[in-house]
């Protein structure tokens, strides 16, 4: 005998017509589950679905689609809908063949599918380039024939001094650490290279500066250490920029540094000295590049 709190499993399964529930995962295309059944429809894509929708786009990194392409899709009857769908999944997964497949017959890339200027835009130099550009603006710093800082057009100027050293390097090293054509000297390559020497110049010119201004702005010293005299400046510069002078005497080292160098160390702390106390001055030694 059954109970008046109980219900007939007629009544259980019978559906409030007044309320729909939409299930998430199972059955995205209807209920396939009874023929019988009349399709459900999908809702159009309005204003509050898109609101709503945005921030799983943005969390996914995808733009949402086009409002005309989803009314378009929305008028398909549902036994259509079907088939865009999965002439859109083959083509992304034939496109992403061809992207991550190395076809070897005709040497092919994945950097290769893209422009050269797409390769040189993306195009990361490794620490052993970076090394390199670096020691050799250090080395060259402390040379006596140097004749510019900043200009580019003389052939003794620092930044040409570094370019010439770069390019006498073997060229399978240029061909794997530098971007794609820059052995034929392509300009847009040339470029970027031209921008990352600037980049580690400018880098090598403030760890500099620290040096030029001993005694005159306040470093991590509990005290103001003095001003060094030139012979001293000469010393703390070239123990600074060339490799292997840390370990070395006074004697070798003043051994290795001439009167025209120090003129050049006393030079560059004096056009330093400027550019500390007059902000506005551009001066040759810190007009390495366009910043």
């Amino acid at each position: 005998m059954q109970s008046d709190n109980e219900e007939s499993p007629s009544n259980c399964c019978q559906a409030d017509p007044q309320h729909t529930e939409v299930e998430g995962l199972d059955g995205p295309f209807g209920d396939t589950g009874n023929p019988g059944s009349a399709p459900a429809a999908l809702p159009t894509l309005n204003n509050t679905m898109t609101t709503h929708v945005n921030p799983l786009y943005a969390m996914l990194g995808v733009q949402p689609i086009r409002s005309d392409l989803a009314a378009l899709f929305n008028e398909l009857p549902e036994n259509k809908r079907l088939s865009p769908i999965l002439a859109t999944l083959v083509a992304v997964l034939s496109r992403l063949e061809g992207i991550t497949r190395m076809d070897v017959d005709h040497g092919l890339t994945p950097s290769s599918l893209l422009s050269h200027s797409e390769q040189v835009c993306m195009f990361k130099y490794s620490i052993h380039v970076k090394n390199l550009i670096w020691k050799c603006e250090k080395q060259f710093l402390a040379k006596e024939d140097v004749e510019a800082y900043a200009e580019d057009n003389q052939e003794n100027s620092l930044f040409h001094m570094v370019m010439a050293e770069i390019c006498i390097q073997p060229a399978p090293f240029l061909c794997k650490e530098f971007p794609p054509k820059f052995i034929s000297q392509d300009h847009a390559t040339v470029a970027h290279v031209h921008t990352e020497v600037r980049l580690i110049l400018k880098q090598v010119r403030h760890k500099a500066r620290n040096v030029l201004l001993i005694g005159i702005v306040e470093g991590n010293k509990p005290k103001l250490p003095k001003i060094p005299y030139i012979v001293e400046l000469s010393r703390l510069m070239c123990r600074h920029l060339v490799a292997g002078q840390a370990a070395m005497s006074n004697v070798e080292v003043d051994a290795k540094v001439g009167p025209h160098l120090q003129i050049c160390f006393a030079y560059l702390q004096l056009e330093t000295l400027v550019n500390h106390l007059l902000s506005n001055s551009i001066l040759q030694f810190f007009a390495v590049g366009p910043d």
